[in-house]
């Protein structure tokens, strides 16, 4: 059933909630956690470059929601789905995924008391040392972890196997 074409423009505003709108909450959920983490990726590392891929997704939600609203879609899924399935390499790189998730919550741990409890700490008490190092961890540090893990990965993806090329092709 089609719904409201007034509403639907609203919602396909924001991305995500078009989809959502259309009962495609996976698809919306998905386009909004993915523009989110573009945007704190790129608050968080003080590097605009994780900027770029977001009015792509603007774009890519509004119009999508127009495409459900004028077609039938088929099932409802999250829009990494079909990269999660194909490809060795993403599953390589999610094969210790709790080992993962585990480790970007330390690393914001960390982050967020340097950037909040050591930080204040040392202004207050004026030790300049532990200011130097708050500073470092909150400024330095994310741009330097994002930018490792980048190098890595893109190191994976050149050596992994890719295009569908197997030994002996």
């Amino acid at each position: 059933m089609k719904k409201n074409l007034f509403f639907t423009f609203c919602f396909s505003l924001i991305p995500g909630a078009g989809q959502m709108y259309q009962n495609y909450m996976k698809r919306g959920i998905s386009i909004m956690l993915t523009m989110t983490a573009f945007i704190a990726l790129s608050i968080m590392t003080r590097t605009e470059i994780f900027m770029f891929p977001v009015p792509i997704i603007v774009f890519y939600s509004f119009f999508d929601t127009f495409h459900i609203r004028n077609e039938e879609c088929g099932e409802d899924k999250y829009i990494w789905d079909s990269l999660l399935k194909g490809s060795e390499t993403i599953r390589w790189n999610f094969k210790n995924f709790h080992a993962l998730v585990g480790i970007g919550l330390v690393v914001l741990g960390i982050y967020i008391m340097a950037n909040g409890i050591i930080n204040r700490f040392a202004n207050y008490y004026n030790v300049r040392w532990l200011s130097d190092v708050s500073y470092f961890i909150s400024s330095i540090f994310p741009a330097l972890l994002i930018s490792l893990a980048s190098i890595i990965v893109g190191i994976k993806i050149i050596t992994s196997k890719i295009g569908g090329r197997r030994d002996g092709e």
